[in-house]
């Protein structure tokens, strides 16, 4: 959502699918998602809806980012991260595939809670946006994200843009191995992303993430890309 600033705000759901060990030390919880999924339609964000592209991710995965597993974009809160091999994030079929041993702080205890309960169960992530493309049809105005040009953390959230998924826990590795969530290795799902009823896009218009309309793009394009903003900073509310 936009907020006073101009930032954009969005949030992205995860779901939880299998448990392995990256080989990191120590204990803690074991979580498998998506903190973006492809393909997928935002709820409304103010007269447009936002997509993200196949494949956005690629080149900032490539430079081997430092990114935070975090509670809601706080870094008071963090639970894992890159640099330490206690977060693993790659592309799949589906989105921004995350993997993460949460660190045993006791605030990942009070989310465990929170996630168990079902109160929590959806997730975000925060970026720069390189490229993206905005499309009009009669009904809606759609954001597609084509590339992200930097990416800073992935985080925990109880309301997201894309509600399709859900999440699970696992206490600790040796648990989840004990009730057979668990294969040998961190095996690829052929997941499929899912259908949103999309209808055909107009031709698109491509953008640098300024918030200035090019030349061509309708009124109402331009209304929704002076409501997301020049910001190209993407996390939850």
């Amino acid at each position: 959502m936009p907020t006073a600033t101009g930032a954009a705000h969005f949030t992205f759901p995860f779901t939880l699918e299998q448990f392995a060990n990256s080989g990191a030390e120590g204990g803690g919880r074991i979580f498998r998602g998506h903190a973006a999924v492809f393909d997928r339609l935002s709820h409304d964000l103010g007269g447009y809806r936002v997509k993200i592209a196949p494949g956005a991710f690629t080149k900032v995965l490539d430079t081997n980012p430092d990114v935070h597993m975090v509670w809601d974009h706080d870094t008071r809160y963090v639970m894992g991260r890159t640099r330490n091999n206690t977060l693993e994030l790659r592309e799949d079929p589906m989105g921004l595939h995350t993997w993460c041993r949460l660190a045993p702080v006791s605030y990942v205890d009070d989310l465990a809670v929170l996630m168990e309960g079902g109160y929590i169960d959806q997730m975000s992530f925060a970026c720069d946006i390189g490229s993206d493309t905005w499309t009009e049809t009669d009904d809606e105005i759609t954001r597609t994200i084509n590339e992200v040009s930097a990416l800073y953390d992935v985080t925990v959230c109880a309301q997201g843009a894309f509600p399709q998924t859900d999440s699970r826990l696992a206490a600790d590795l040796a648990s989840a191995i004990e009730a057979g969530r668990v294969q040998a290795g961190r095996a690829d799902t052929a997941a499929t992303p899912g259908s949103d009823g999309e209808t055909a896009a107009a031709p698109a218009e491509e953008s640098d993430g300024a918030d200035v309309a090019p030349a061509g793009v309708g009124s109402r394009i331009a209304a929704s890309r002076a409501l997301a903003g020049a910001a190209r900073h993407i996390h939850s509310k």
